[in-house]
């Protein structure tokens, strides 16, 4: 009886860290930015708790925007368009920052994690995007027509990043 019982919940259990390692591994791919996630873009949220919130952006579209061509981002959007960018920390306040790292310690074609961290959070639910971009891949005879045709189009992932409101805040009906 007490081995039937033994065997009955290691089986359940063990369904259990199956379920567990699938999304895990479902969340990273839904936080990634990747050649074919490119047209329809990602959507993250950051904790509310941590004020955080972690994305990759591919090999091959792995340039983060807005670039402000120093080491660290401080902008980012506020239109799905990607145009306008504004300073996170007259959104977000002091600390508000992201921070770039290629994966996995990779060259710089490579992955890259984007974090960013938060000062606080706003009174209300509000949206920001990134952009992850690069040139399209094409093949040498492609790119000899596309020369001729035109300039190699840039790719580009929208990150809709989701701030949700502070659940501190004094919010008048």
């Amino acid at each position: 009886m007490a081995s039937t019982l033994f065997f009955i919940v290691a089986v359940l259990m063990s369904s259990t860290v199956l379920a567990n390692t699938g999304d895990a591994e479902t969340q990273v791919s839904k936080n990634s930015c990747t050649t074919s996630a490119a047209s329809s873009g990602i959507s993250v949220e950051v904790d509310k708790s941590t004020k955080k919130v972690s994305f990759t952006c591919g090999a091959g579209i792995n340039k983060v925007q807005p670039s402000n061509g120093q080491s660290g981002i401080t902008q980012c959007y506020t239109k799905e368009v990607l145009t306008e960018p504004e300073d996170l920390v007259s959104l977000f306040g002091d600390g508000s920052q992201v921070t770039v790292t290629p994966s996995n310690g990779e060259a710089s074609d490579g992955d890259k994690t984007v974090t960013l961290k938060l000062g606080k959070l706003p009174q209300t639910t509000q949206t920001i995007y990134f952009g992850c971009t690069g040139k399209s891949a094409t093949t040498g005879e492609e790119q000899q027509t596309l020369a001729v045709a035109a300039k190699d189009e840039e790719q580009k992932c929208v990150v809709t990043v989701t701030v949700p409101a502070d659940p501190d805040a004094n919010i008048c009906p």
